[in-house]
């Protein structure tokens, strides 16, 4: 589209990328939510997945055309409260799931 100065196509391009990569971070960010439920044991893997996961979903405010917004993915992460040494099973569940919903990924949220 660019070489062919196709500015139509071009935007629709540039459309379908940040529509993509906003799917890409929730998905990332729903795959650790999911190692860190599977890992609840492991302190330093717990706390490391979820430090992955609060990045990935702190990044989804950063898309401006994008469909989840800033109070979107703090929502997700209010789920997860404030201190990561206190966080339950059930919280990084609902943490995920209401990802999954806002993103559109409720089918495959538990194969991510």
């Amino acid at each position: 589209a660019i070489s062919a100065k196709d500015k139509e196509g071009q935007d629709a391009a540039v459309a379908d990328i940040k529509a993509l990569w906003e799917k890409a971070a929730a998905s990332t960010g729903i795959h650790y939510l999911n190692d860190a439920h599977e890992n609840f044991s492991d302190d330093g893997n717990r706390l490391h997945y979820l430090s992955e996961a609060f990045a990935f979903i702190s990044a989804l405010e950063y898309n401006i055309d994008g469909s989840i917004s800033k109070a979107d993915a703090d929502e997700v992460l209010a789920a997860l409260g404030d201190n990561y040494w206190e966080v339950t099973k059930d919280d990084i569940i609902a943490a995920r799931d209401l990802l999954a919903t806002k993103a559109g990924l409720e089918s495959i949220k538990t194969q991510l």
